[in-house]
């Protein structure tokens, strides 16, 4: 399930990483069969959101360049030519909101600004934005959505090198002198965890330099991210984990971590300095995180459950409100997690506006200080393993039979009702404040059961109005 929350809360330190408070300390006598979307406050947007490559398609068109492997996006859902469909479609709907990206390569097809700005992209995206605002949804624009121009592959490894920075900075400044007019929320970067992990350890996502062993890529891929189902890849599709690990496999990824960081603070420090005061929008980031309960009671288990955490929301949450990664991952990982210049802390610290976190799925998590036992890799770091139970898809079923699931169904009204209670309920020990819509607390501990450290959080971040969304994947979301 993913979907996006985000508090700047009051809570508890938890040793100078992210609190977990257990979801079993909400009361569970809760009616969700009669809740709508009038129960929400005003400004409670529900909207749903895209990717570029998701949809777009229309690769070889205005100036976009290709992905240079066997797989392709090459026509997609056709949404280039369809939008004005689309649009039109969320409207009739009762959309409040829609979230889509932009493809780096539809704006500078050579990756580098001073390369040359397509103008054929420009309009594209200027013109969806015009038409999402005619039909009364407000446009949530996410800069980088996982898709890096080849060429900064090639020439200096991408996310690898801190050159991708000032190049970052560059692409997300041509979008807002072009679009910032119209556009108040900006998504920097989506998912920058996932990039870093599926890109660099799983290799299930490009480049495809996985650095875990082969039995830990089968049996901990996500199941919001799984390989493709076997009888769903045609023979000529080349799958990412056939390549080779480069570089250091141990350090790798927590390098490309650290450079989307940076790329999104430098970004959000551009936008503030010479945008903001203009055009009045707001930055923001999506975050992606699981919930992980204790396989058991155990002291080592219910650590293990808290490492978790850290090493996947906090990993980046807390250098971008503190300036610092959590002490757990200082810890366990050391010398290959290098440390940020004073310079890059103070950047990083409250470099967002808003903040969104994507929520898919839940899992145990038991303690494992020797897995695996013969490779130096993120995996490894977290000295845990992950289980979880997975319900079977049934791939036979047509579209009509699969939408007979009330389970699901039940799931997602429960879901919101408890969001609600959560935002309104003043009898569980929350703090909730509601100030222009936001909330500066802790409410969403009760449902997610995560709590962020306020020492160091700069005093004036805001976290927005709640939007609810829905991508065409089924997968749900909020903002605050």
């Amino acid at each position: 399930m993913q979907g996006v929350v985000s508090v700047i809360p009051s809570a508890m330190e938890y040793q100078n990483s992210l609190a977990i408070v257990s979801p079993k300390s909400i009361s569970k006598e809760i009616d969700s069969s009669t809740i709508t979307r009038n129960d929400f406050p005003d400004g409670f947007l529900f909207g749903t959101s895209t990717s570029a490559y998701q949809v777009e398609g229309s690769a070889a068109k205005d100036g976009r360049r290709k992905i240079d492997d066997r797989s392709n996006g090459n026509v997609a859902a056709d949404m280039y030519s369809k939008y004005k469909e689309d649009i039109i479609a969320m409207k009739n709907m009762g959309f409040d909101a829609y979230r889509f990206s932009i493809c780096w390569t539809r704006i500078l097809p050579g990756g580098h600004r001073n390369l040359g700005v397509n103008r054929e992209g420009i309009k594209f995206y200027s013109d969806l934005i015009d038409m999402i605002i005619a039909n009364g949804m407000e446009p949530f624009v996410t800069v980088f959505h996982f898709d890096l121009p080849q060429v900064l592959q090639a020439e200096y490894g991408g996310f690898l090198s801190k050159k991708v920075v000032k190049d970052f900075c560059d692409y997300a400044e041509v979008c807002f002198w072009e679009f910032g007019d119209r556009v108040k929320y900006w998504i920097l970067i989506n998912e920058p965890w996932t990039y870093a992990v599926n890109g660099y350890v799983m290799g299930t996502f490009p480049p495809g330099q996985a650095s875990a062993p082969a039995p830990v890529i089968a049996n901990n891929i996500h199941a919001y991210r799984g390989a493709p189902h076997p009888e769903l890849i045609k023979n000529e599709t080349k799958l990412y984990t056939s390549f080779k690990a480069s570089g250091n496999p141990g350090q790798d990824v927590y390098t490309v971590g650290r450079n989307l960081l940076l790329a999104h603070a430098a970004a959000a420090q551009s936008y503030r300095t010479k945008f903001q005061a203009m055009q009045k929008g707001k930055i923001g980031i999506s975050l992606n995180c699981n919930w992980y309960e204790p396989y058991s009671d155990s002291v080592e288990d219910t650590a293990a459950s808290k490492r978790a955490v850290d090493f996947m929301i906090g990993w980046f949450l807390s250098p971008l409100l503190t300036g610092k990664y959590p002490q757990t991952m200082i810890d366990n990982v050391q010398d290959n997690l290098a440390p940020f210049t004073d310079k890059e802390s103070d950047m990083l610290k409250g470099s967002l506006d808003f903040l969104g976190l994507n929520y898919y799925t839940a899992m145990y998590a038991r303690d494992d200080p020797k897995h695996p036992e013969d490779e130096q890799s993120y995996m490894k770091d977290m000295h845990l393993e992950t289980l979880r139970v997975d319900e079977e898809n049934k791939l036979c079923l047509t579209s009509l039979e699969a939408c007979v699931d009330p389970v699901r169904i039940q799931y997602h009204q429960d879901h919101l009702a408890y969001l609600l209670k959560a935002m309104k309920n003043l009898d569980n020990p929350v703090d909730v404040h509601l100030e222009d819509m936001a909330l500066k607390s802790t409410a969403n501990e009760a449902m997610l059961g995560t709590g962020l450290p306020n020492e160091g959080i700069p005093s004036d971040i805001d976290v927005g109005q709640p939007i609810f969304g829905q991508n065409p994947h089924g997968d749900s979301g909020m903002y605050f």
